[in-house]
């Protein structure tokens, strides 16, 4: 479908076959952009609209009393985010929450599906890799699912984007409709 609605003209079709849609998306832009620094120029506008934009996005219901909850019991806990630092910041003063520890995009070598993003979290909570598999997740992305899973942590899907079947296909242990729900199922 990517090559289709972006990549028709595309030179190489061929070495497309059998890519993830994100590699096919970044080969076609890649191509599309004339060279690699135009397609990061790209992606450093589209990370500069989304940190300035107005909008903010909306809380999980349930998500303020769960990380209050986690606080008070000194429970481990952090995010771990695909997104600029910059984005995940804005959002979190807007709403008012905090968060002593934030792994985001600028940080781990590779980033979700690859299972380098949580580990690198685990390992500054201070987690040694034998107590990993004791590490839930809240993910609402399957590639976020993925991370998770290869990085032998328990995972638990989240349905704002996904049903029951599709995170639980990806590796999810169980899914709940939101953080409210999680926490009477799980805490």
């Amino acid at each position: 479908a990517c090559v289709e609605q972006f990549g028709s003209e595309y030179e190489h079709l061929d070495s497309l076959a059998g890519l993830a849609t994100k590699e096919v998306a970044t080969k076609i832009c890649v191509a599309k952009a004339g060279s690699d620094r135009e397609f990061q120029n790209l992606i450093n506008s589209k990370i500069h609209h989304m940190i300035h934009t107005e909008n903010c996005v909306e809380l999980i219901a349930g998500a303020r009393k769960l990380v209050s909850t986690l606080q008070h019991s000194k429970t481990a806990h952090a995010i771990t985010s695909n997104a600029a630092r910059d984005f995940i910041n804005k959002h979190l003063a807007h709403h008012k929450l905090s968060f002593e520890l934030i792994v985001a995009r600028e940080d781990p070598k590779r980033l979700k599906p690859h299972p380098d993003p949580y580990i690198l979290c685990a390992e500054k909570l201070k987690f040694h890799p034998d107590q990993f598999q004791q590490i839930c997740l809240l993910e609402d992305s399957v590639h976020g699912i993925k991370a998770g899973v290869d990085a032998g942590m328990q995972v638990v899907g989240v349905r704002s984007s996904h049903d029951h079947k599709t995170l639980c296909d990806a590796g999810a242990i169980d899914s709940v409709a939101d953080l409210a729900e999680f926490q009477q199922k799980f805490i």
